[in-house]
């Protein structure tokens, strides 16, 4: 996405916010998070068809690879500015970043005339930043439990 659209974006949803409200501090909230990565989704997709070789004569054949089989889960944290439009209706920008320790790991298997063989991969460490634009809107506002649907732009 566009950076100088999401800057835009924003910049018209606080202008907006701020233009109703009496007070913006008690409408606007920031915070920080921070801790262990649970997992992340996604896999690597190998070739399904076996692959010929030439020297040595075999065939290769990749093996459907997990992002969790490659990444050892670290930590994450970031922040995000929450603006309360309406007891209801909210609009945020959050701010992400996770790393990962990458692995070895088996992702597939050389077969020739002599035998099978494993194909092995090292993967290095890697990390990844979220930047999402996005909005709420709670059920129950000022209850103590507040089931909310959300919706973003990474």
């Amino acid at each position: 996405m566009d950076t100088r659209f999401v800057s835009m974006l924003g910049a018209v949803f606080f202008i907006a916010g701020a233009a109703h409200a009496d007070d913006p501090g008690k409408h606007a909230s920031f915070a920080l998070f921070a801790g262990g990565n649970v997992a992340m989704p996604g896999s690597f997709r190998g070739q399904t068809v076996p692959f010929d070789t030439g020297d040595p004569s075999g065939s290769l054949v990749y093996h459907d690879l997990k992002f969790e089989d490659a990444y050892d889960n670290r930590y994450t944290m970031g922040g995000e500015f929450d603006y309360a439009f309406t007891p209801r209706i909210s609009g945020f920008a959050r701010i992400g970043y996770s790393t990962f320790d990458g692995r070895e790991h088996d992702v597939g298997t050389f077969t020739s005339t002599t035998g099978q063989s494993p194909v092995k991969a090292n993967f290095d460490d890697t990390s990844s930043r979220e930047y999402d634009l996005g909005a709420r809107y709670t059920f129950m506002p000022g209850a103590r439990w507040q089931p909310f649907v959300g919706a973003a732009f990474d």
